[in-house]
């Protein structure tokens, strides 16, 4: 029951909640019941098949020049019977508006490069020239690159491996914490309602201890896992506990605006 724009704003997709606002405000103004759609069926079709045979379509235009190379300018005459000739999948009509396009001075000349980029008949959204990839700009000839001051990049601050304070138990760094894991017989217990009492839960007897996974404990703020964070702090870890980006879990939560872990740690001051 939600509209695609609503699905990228709640899944916080910022560039596909943009693209679809633009569709959007297209598809309201197109509505309208005096507008008219600049981008006709027809002329999308045209441009698609005319991408898709491309090459095909340059050899024919220089056969019909009765030239050997590349042209840039084919008459009208040629540019319409080539098209005849491949079957291009538009209308007479349709065709003299293409022609009107691209020959507005009545020169009786077309470009096939205008026309294979398509932006006399379409608007830039609709050709696919607009999503390939841009050419590198290249420097002008003789003249060199003006001397001046360039932003340096600011590099990422890292712990030094001497400051980094190592668990003796596991000789990793104290800001990688046990994962808690439940350790509940899930064949004679409901998995999502284990026995509270110690004693009720006697599954140490019946099956191996897990083994052991340490994670980062900035992993566990954001995920919002109290549970290992609670594990870690009985444990001795300290609550101010600096990871190698000198990140302690209260900025973490602050950062990723998770206030439920925000205030389990102040409260553990």
């Amino acid at each position: 029951g939600q509209l695609p724009s609503q699905v990228a704003k709640s899944n916080v997709h910022k560039a596909a909640l943009k693209e679809l606002k633009k569709a959007e405000k297209m598809h309201a103004k197109l509505s309208a019941p005096d507008a008219v759609n600049p981008n006709e069926l027809w002329a999308l079709t045209l441009h698609d098949w005319s991408c898709e045979h491309e090459a095909t379509l340059r050899k024919a235009f220089e056969i019909a020049e009765g030239l050997d190379k590349p042209v840039e300018n084919v008459s009208v005459d040629n540019f319409v019977s080539s098209l005849e000739v491949h079957r291009a999948p538009i209308s007479n009509e349709n065709l003299q508006k293409i022609i009107m396009e691209h020959d507005k001075n009545r020169e009786g000349v077309i470009n096939i490069n205008d026309f294979f980029k398509g932006l006399k008949y379409l608007q830039k959204a609709f050709v696919i020239s607009s999503y390939a990839p841009k050419p590198a700009k290249k420097e002008k000839g003789g003249k060199e690159k003006k001397s001046g001051k360039s932003a340096s990049s600011l590099p990422i601050c890292t712990m030094p491996s001497e400051q980094i304070s190592i668990r003796e138990d596991s000789g990793l760094p104290y800001y990688m914490i046990e994962s808690y894991q439940p350790f509940t017989d899930t064949k004679r217990f409901n998995p999502d309602r284990p026995p509270i009492h110690p004693i009720e839960n006697d599954t140490a007897w019946y099956i191996d201890e897990p083994e052991i996974i340490y994670t980062n404990i900035n992993y566990c703020v954001k995920t919002g896992d109290l549970e290992s964070l609670s594990l870690a702090f009985t444990q001795k870890v300290p609550v101010d506990v600096k990871d190698q980006f000198f990140k302690t879990p209260l900025m973490t939560a602050c950062i990723c605006g998770n206030y439920r872990v925000a205030k389990f740690l102040i409260s553990l001051r």
